[in-house]
């Protein structure tokens, strides 16, 4: 049966409808000739065709039978516009260069830096003479940066896809923010981007400030990416996309920012378009949702202890959308308000504009009762929508502005043009609204030179901080990221730098700056200096594998380069200058916050020959990625560790691509950090050594809780005054210690200070038989302790929360403290063993973001993978629900792309590290055997791990080192 239309929808022509159609072709094709027709012509025509007039009015018949009248699928008040004119120029292009993206793959070895291969040569001019001299501009620039009150350092941060680009996009007025090629395919920042622009406001900061702002990774697996974009900064732009809320995602950078940087923070509501436009939200309920985005934000804060909370009412809140071109806050707002109205106060006004406040009959009032509508919607979100709303419809642009485009290209570009004719210009209204919260940078320097330890009284020195380092053309340019703490950093400058591999052996290294650049949006941009408070670029970083360096030069560095330059002194002026090197001996590079990583791959060399080669970009590779780690395994393959697969990924294609482009490689299965703790409370007492060295150890179980203080370093240790050290002691009791074990802890291993386990000295003087046991017995002891839960019994991991008793050590004077460091090392290995040690697994924490219907599927994918459902609550204004979930890292390889096929791309699940928990099961158990090519389950698991992690390692069989 037909029904008028063949397959392929096109409309099947009648022998009548053939021959009309014959017809009206051969009148088409004289068209041209015809230029008017009389009226005379038009009565004769309508007479000539009444027969044809009869058959259209029986097939309009027909089709309004059929449903075919389109305006019947209307009401009355629809109107129907059909557009047969093109509404662009002629002169304007039908495809915008700036839309198009290229679908080829990234080349690294082929400028993967987009804009920092160039520098610019606009800012120098030619004179009379053919030299190159400064033009006014660059005069211009430098006279802002010699001015310390006018510089300004913003990090952006925020969750995955909340608009952190297109936010700095938007600040900069629409320039081109190139990104680097591999970021542009995979749509997301891999690495924190800097970018410095001389930028002033539009009404409050008219004056020019020197802003660097710097773009960071919002995945998970990009942590340490932001921890290094924090420390440069002065304060945080804090994106929420305006549906999605406040994920978990974002709460733990909102964490990471006030709690461990305390920075200050600015709310940026990003993508309100999403509310008109997706979501299509009242204007009332659109407050509501942005109200609770703030208050979700804010009861964070206040978790986190922090007394500085976020409204729009203080000027700590902006909304914005890069899609529709707009950024304001209450103040801007009142501000247009009163330019309208003289006689309104904007301060006042912008105070009135946020809270339970109306505008009843000339007066703002109280809110009272749900009908009562803000003065938020009145005054801001319901012009908003009328403006949107204007411009969609394509009509009444007279009535709106005659400076509008009547036939704009497309409905987007219509809201935008209108938007930024009522709105103004986004860039300079955020530049407002920035710079009148932004602090200075003198309050951030101080607080950074008090974590690294460093002196602010040295005359004539320079001090700065490297917590950033960038490579590009395959390692043959390498930058590091500085900012400036104190003194005047200049090109010339001989500095020493201090990173985190620095030793007694090795404290420290010396390097010369050679280059001091500032990286705007049109390139590179050399100067002389950079004054404190800035954040420039110095071409290179030295030779040594520290990614995280600390620099001084100057007048603090004059004795500690006396050897290597051409200084001849005599002793009393050495005696003075030792005393100008004493901040050497207290600085430490205090660590970012971002946690350890415990995804692993394994890297293996097919061409020994380029093993130069290929070690050298390894280790460009490692210091410029943070949080990627290295190093060589006795088989003579390395292994790379990393956040995640998305980390590693991105990492080794820039290997392979760019640093170490024709190396072959090949490369492992993902696998996963391990570690090791005990069971018993107290266990048994393990004794070794000789008749004239003997040291004796117990091990028991620590606090879960405790052990996560001491490792995320919210408790000391080891504080210095004596206030502290009383707290120390009353917060160690609370976990189960006695007063007399809490004033008794004296080490923590493996790391000095992060543990996470403990030495406990449990001896008495009057015991001590041979010698008294010395403070430096006491420190081989602890040094033999830390090796030893570095590398615990079971697989040669990290050992946690466990609990070390030194019950006695009885050791002749005469013994060496190399040996009773050996001893140690034995015998705490031997006293883990006696306190049933068990397998601990990395466990991963997964937010999902789906429809409700696809829960059970993630559900039955987490039951195979021995994962779980924790939660599921419901996105506010959406029909979105967001899961929590924990699944183990050792089952996480592939989760995401299964969970994406499975749900057809609807469910996108995020990962980050939550917890370590027991491997179910006994490694020791030896009748536990696993058959070919079968899965281990349930408590087979730790026996197998246990077993196939020493074989990967070459370790000898479980027990075999402790048997004689």
């Amino acid at each position: 049966m037909n029904f008028g239309y063949d397959e392929h929808g096109n409309r099947l022509q009648s022998d009548d409808d053939s021959k009309s159609s014959d017809s009206n072709a051969n009148s088409n094709d004289n068209d041209y000739e015809v230029a008017t027709v009389s009226d005379d012509d038009m009565k004769h025509s309508e007479g000539s065709d009444d027969s044809r007039s009869n058959h259209t009015d029986s097939s309009d018949e027909e089709e309004k039978r059929n449903g075919g009248d389109s305006s019947s699928e209307f009401s009355d008040d629809v109107e129907l516009i059909i557009g047969e004119m093109a509404n662009q120029s002629i002169n304007e292009p039908l495809v915008d260069s700036k839309d198009i993206v290229s679908d080829r793959r990234a080349d690294i070895t082929q400028g993967k830096f987009l804009l920092e291969d160039r520098r610019v040569t606009s800012l120098l001019i030619q004179d009379k003479h053919q030299k190159q001299v400064s033009s006014p501009e660059r005069g211009f620039l430098d006279l802002v940066r010699g001015i310390s009150s006018r510089h300004r350092n913003v990090a952006l941060i925020g969750h995955l896809h909340h608009g952190k680009t297109s936010l700095l996009s938007l600040l900069l007025g629409g320039r081109s923010y190139r990104q680097r090629e591999d970021e542009v395919e995979r749509k997301i920042s891999i690495k924190s981007g800097m970018v410095t622009e001389v930028v002033a406001g539009a009404q409050y900061q008219q004056s020019s400030h020197l802003v660097s702002f710097i773009d960071t990774p919002g995945h998970p697996d990009f942590a340490a990416e932001t921890s290094a974009a924090l420390r440069l900064a002065d304060a945080a732009l804090f994106c929420v996309d305006a549906v999605e809320s406040l994920s978990r995602g974002g709460a733990r950078l909102l964490r990471q920012a006030v709690l461990q940087e305390g920075i200050p923070i600015i709310l940026v509501i990003t993508k309100i378009d999403r509310l008109i436009m997706d979501l299509k939200l009242p204007p009332i309920d659109a407050y509501r949702k942005l109200r609770m985005v703030i208050d979700a934000v804010n009861n964070e804060i206040t978790s986190l202890g922090s007394p500085f909370l976020v409204s729009p009412v203080n000027g700590t809140v902006c909304f914005t959308s890069s899609k529709l071109g707009f950024c304001f806050s209450t103040e801007t707002f009142a501000l247009k308000y009163s330019r309208e109205y003289p006689t309104i106060d904007a301060t006042a006004l912008s105070k009135r504009l946020w809270g339970q406040i109306a505008f009843e009959k000339g007066k703002f009032v109280k809110i009272t009762n749900f009908r009562q509508r803000p003065a938020f919607v009145s005054f801001i979100l319901e012009p908003l929508y009328k403006i949107v709303a204007h411009a969609l419809t394509g009509k009444g642009h007279e009535t709106l502005s005659s400076g509008l485009h009547p036939y704009p290209r497309d409905p987007v570009s219509a809201v935008r043009e209108a938007v930024r004719l009522f709105c103004g210009d986004a860039a300079t209204e955020g530049i407002d609204i920035l710079l009148n919260v932004l602090p200075q940078t003198n309050e951030r320097s101080s607080w950074l030179l008090s974590r690294y330890r460093l002196p602010s009284y040295l005359e004539n020195s320079a001090i700065a901080i490297a917590p950033l380092l960038r490579s590009q053309n395959n390692g043959t340019e390498n930058f590091a990221v500085v900012r400036v703490l104190y003194g005047v950093l200049k090109r010339g400058m001989k500095l020493v730098v201090v990173d985190e591999h620095s030793s007694d052996a090795e404290p420290f290294y010396t390097f010369v700056v050679k280059e001091l650049l500032l990286k705007m949006v049109d390139g590179f941009v050399e100067v002389e200096s950079a004054i404190a408070g800035q954040v420039v670029l110095l071409n290179g970083f030295g030779t040594r594998p520290g990614s995280h360096l600390v620099l001084v030069g100057g007048a603090a560095t004059a004795s500690l380069l006396l050897e290597e330059d051409e200084y001849n002194a005599v002793e009393e002026e050495e005696e003075e200058e030792d005393a100008s090197s004493a901040w050497l001996d207290e600085v430490q590079v205090y660590p970012l916050k971002c946690g350890d990583p415990i995804i692993h791959v394994g890297v293996e060399l097919k061409d020994p020959t380029k093993s130069t080669q290929f070690q050298s970009g390894l280790q460009i590779l490692v210091r410029t990625t943070p949080g990627l780690d290295a190093h060589k395994e006795e088989t003579g393959e390395f292994t790379l560790t990393g956040y995640g697969e998305l980390h590693l990924d991105t990492a080794l294609h820039e290997l392979r691509c760019g640093l170490c482009a024709g190396i072959k490689i090949g490369i492992s299965q993902p696998f996963v950090s391990f570690s090791e703790t005990v069971l018993e409370k107290d266990g048994i007492l393990a004794v070794s050594g000789s008749k004239r060295a003997q040291i004796g150890f117990t091990s028991g179980t620590m606090d879960r809780q405790l052990t996560e203080r001491i490792e995320y370093e919210q408790l000391n240790l080891f504080p210095t005054d004596e206030s502290s050290v009383v707290k120390v002691w009353t917060a160690l009791r609370q976990y189960d210690m006695d007063a007399l074990d809490a004033r008794h802890v004296i080490a923590a291993g493996p790391h000095a200070t992060k543990g996470p386990s403990i030495l406990i000295n449990d001896t008495l003087e009057e015991e001590q038989e041979l010698a008294p046991l010395t403070q430096q017995r006491l420190q081989a002891i602890s040094v033999g302790f830390r090796s030893a839960v570095a590398s615990g019994p079971l697989t040669g991991d990290v050992v946690r929360g466990a609990a070390l008793r030194l019950i006695f050590a009885d050791i002749a004077a005469e013994i060496k403290d190399t040996a009773v460091l050996s001893i140690a090392r034995t015998t705490v290995k031997q006293a883990l063993l006696g306190a049933q040690p068990r397998l601990l697994e990395p466990v991963l924490a997964v937010d999902i973001t789906c429809p409700p219907e696809c829960v059970a599927k993630i559900a039955e994918i987490l039951q195979m993978r021995r994962g779980s459902i924790v939660s599921e609550e419901p996105i506010a204004a959406t029909t979105l629900v967001c899961v929590r979930a924990l699944v183990p890292a050792m089952d996480s390889f592939g989760l995401e792309t299964q969970m994406r096929m499975t749900t057809q791309g609807e469910a996108f699940p995020l990962f980050s590290f939550d917890r370590w928990d027991l491997v179910p099961g006994d490694p020791f158990d030896a009748t536990i055997h696993v058959g070919m090519l079968q899965p281990a389950r349930g408590y087979q698991l730790a026996r197998d791990f246990t077993l196939k992690t020493r074989f990967r390692k070459g370790l000898p069989p479980l027990l075999a080192e402790f048997q004689l």
